[in-house]
């Protein structure tokens, strides 16, 4: 006698959920932060404040020429007082800069 397929069909839809988010977080880090933001404020009462902010941050000298490293900050604040921050540090980029 067979069971109901619903278990199987449960544990397979978790699992592609779960690799899509894994996915989704190493090809764009900004979206998997965006979604946790938007879980993190229904624990929190919602949003107060949102601050991005891209930068230069350091300089790396190469072969090829001076890099600049990007980094994107990126700060919630939610309504309950809690803060939620991530930093994200590109690749280098050509760039004009002196070392």
């Amino acid at each position: 006698m067979r069971g109901s397929p619903l278990p199987i069909i449960f544990v397979l839809g978790l699992v592609g959920i779960i690799l899509a988010v894994g996915v989704t977080g190493i090809l764009a880090p900004i979206r998997l932060s965006f979604m946790q933001e938007q879980v993190l404020s229904l624990l929190h009462n919602g949003v107060a404040d949102e601050f991005e902010e891209t930068t230069v941050e350091n300089c790396v000298p190469t072969n090829q020429g001076p890099r600049a490293v990007p980094q994107t900050r990126r700060r919630v604040t939610y309504r309950d007082g809690t803060v939620f921050e991530i930093v994200i540090r590109g690749q280098p980029v050509p760039s004009n800069a002196q070392c």
